[in-house]
Parts: structure tokens; sequence; C-alpha cells
């Protein structure tokens, strides 16, 4: 069970003698502007920012990535993470909420993974695996270079990520490339997502570049709940001062509850990383059990299908969360963060600039 990062900031109820319309927030989904002026659906304003496709068996990883989007999820994935050779994965087929994560290096990236995204993510960022590398694992390369996700071409070990010369000379040079991208993906937002290092200097030449939302990976920086809220808010006013207030800005944030979530949602972040959610389904089997006509080698039509048994267990550990989030998302109030928030920490008062109840 995670704790609550955010435990001391509370979700405010109307005042007691205002009644409560539940149809003014009655719904969850987000609509995001493209630079162009056209709209980009989001079913929830979650997403599941870096999933570790080359953990499951590539099989797995074609169903469980439709599982988790068909529940509102925008999943991040590439082509050559979830689908192989000739079986595409429905999370392609059919449309679902999808981030395409756009690496300097491009391993794995296909050309087809631009056609009809949802989401192009420019991953500026150099994150360390849990290694402590900056690199990528065998079994993560293998999965990029093979359509079985078993042989790899470049020998087996180790690959360095920014190791090639950058796709993106400098900050100077982004907005070309945010142009280039919008050409060979038109249905797409356009994110960048960075570290919530040096924000006063990078951040402002990133929004010069005009992209369609921001991305901030606070998710490997350990921060306590008071040091995250305050993150986002200071982020959230860098982009209101410099760009505009419904530029969305989408947080990674680590492991937090759907209460934290919505909290986040509260502070001023347009939508949050169930990455946590998530990682418990590394420890399932995701084999459909036998039925006793099929152990005994007769036929079993009542069998469930591979996607049926993963979109179950996906449910099992995600519905209730998401369920909770939606909830407390619909019953949040409008205005102010200190109309939205309140605690009876003085110095989370203090910091974050929500009610003080004490």
């Amino acid at each position: 069970m995670t704790a609550a990062l955010l435990d001391p900031l509370h979700l405010l109820p109307p005042p007691t003698t205002q009644p409560w319309d539940a149809l003014r927030n009655q719904s969850p989904s987000r609509r995001i502007r493209r630079a162009d002026g056209s709209v980009v659906n989001m079913p929830l304003p979650l997403f599941w920012y870096a999933p570790d496709w080359y953990l499951y068996p590539l099989e797995v990883s074609r169903h469980l990535a439709a599982a988790v989007a068909q529940m509102g999820v925008c999943v991040a994935a590439l082509r050559s993470e979830v689908a192989g050779g000739d079986h595409p994965s429905p999370l392609h087929d059919e449309a679902m909420p999808r981030l395409v994560p756009y690496r300097p290096e491009r391993y794995g990236f296909q050309c087809t993974d631009f056609d009809d995204a949802q989401f192009v993510d420019l991953r500026l960022t150099l994150v360390r695996e849990p290694s402590g590398r900056f690199a990528f694992p065998p079994a993560q390369v293998a999965r990029w270079e093979s359509d079985s996700g078993k042989e790899t071409i470049s020998g087996g070990g180790w690959v360095e990520a920014a190791s090639f010369p950058p796709d993106v000379a400098d900050l100077m040079h982004l907005g070309s490339k945010i142009v280039q991208i919008r050409t060979l993906s038109p249905s797409a937002a356009v994110m960048v997502s960075i570290n919530p290092i040096d924000l006063d200097n990078e951040l402002p030449a990133i929004l010069d570049a005009d992209p369609d939302g921001i991305i901030l990976r606070a998710d490997r920086f350990h921060l306590t709940g008071i040091q995250l809220a305050k993150l986002i808010q200071k982020t959230r006013r860098i982009i209101d001062d410099r760009h505009s207030a419904t530029l969305p800005l989408w947080i990674v944030p680590g492991p937090i509850t759907a209460d934290d979530a919505a909290k986040l949602i509260a502070l001023g972040a347009s939508a949050v990383a169930i990455d946590a959610w998530c990682h418990p389904l590394r420890e399932e089997d995701f084999r459909p059990p036998a039925s006793a006509a099929a152990r005994l080698g007769f036929t079993d039509n009542k069998t469930p299908s591979a996607q049926s048994h993963i979109d179950a267990i996906a449910a099992t550990h995600l519905r209730a969360s998401i369920e909770r989030f939606t909830g407390m998302l619909l019953s949040t109030l409008d205005g102010s963060v200190s109309e939205r928030l309140g605690t009876f920490d003085q110095a989370w008062a203090e910091t974050l600039g929500v009610r003080f109840l004490g």
C-alpha cells in the first residue's frame, strides 16, 4: 500500500449552506488544444508514462497496453514494444489514448508510430535506470530490435543513453524539431518532457519553442509531499507567466495514491502519471487458468481469451484507484488553490498558499 504523499492537504467541501451541484463537473475528460487550434481529447487526466514493456512477454504487452488504455488511461508505447510481426496491439488498431515516447536516440522508433497518435512526447530528459546507469538494459534493446522481443542485433549488452549526436542540438533548435514532429504526426499534441532541474532557465526556452504541453518528470528525485506540491506551483507559475494558463502541465510524481493524484490536479497539474499503480502488474502470471475440461485434453469454448483475461487482471489492480480519483476530481471545487485545498499544518499553508484550517 502506497503511503499518501499529500496527506496534510485536504480537498475542501462546499460551504455548509451551499447546495452541491454534482452536474457542473460531470466529465473527467480533458481537451488539449494544439498550436493550430485543433483539439486532442483525453478521456481521463491520467497516463502511464514509462511502462517497462520488456519485462512482460510480447503477447502480454500487446493485450496489457490495450487493457489499461481502455480504462481511459493514456498509455506510452512504441509499436516495437507491444506488437510483433503481423500482430499489432489493439492500442494502435482501435485508436485508444496513446503517448508516443520519442527519445533522442530513436531506439525502437518506427515511422508508423506517428500514425494516428494522440500525443508525442519529446523526451529531453536523461534518466538513470534502476541499475544507476544512463543506459538501456539488454532486454529493453532486444524488444526494440526484434519482432519476437527475444533476439538482439546489438550483441546483448547495455546500450548507453544519449551516446549519439543529439536529435535536438540545443534548446534554440527545439522549435524546429517540434514543427517537424507536427508535420509527421498531424493528429498529435506534441509534449516535451523535462527534469525539474534549472527550471528558471530551461523552461522559458522550452516554452518559446511552442510545445502543446509540458511533462515534468519528478519521479526519480524522491521529493517530499510539500516539495512536490511547491514544484508544481512553481512550474505552473512559469508557464502562466511565459505562455498560457491553458497550456497542459503533466506531472510524473512517483508513488502516489488516488487522493494524491486529485490533489496534484487541484495544485495546478493537468494530468498525473500512475506508473506506481501499474508496477504490481509485473508480478502477475497473466496465463489464463486452464479449465477442468482443458486439463483433461478436451476443447473448452468457455476458456477466456487472452485479452479478456488480461483486462480482468488490469481492472483488479487499477479500477478502484481510477474510480476513487475520478470521484475526487469531479467533487473538487472551482476557484483558487485556497478555495480548493486546505490544511491543518501551518507550514504547508504558508508554503503553498492553501487555506489554514487550524
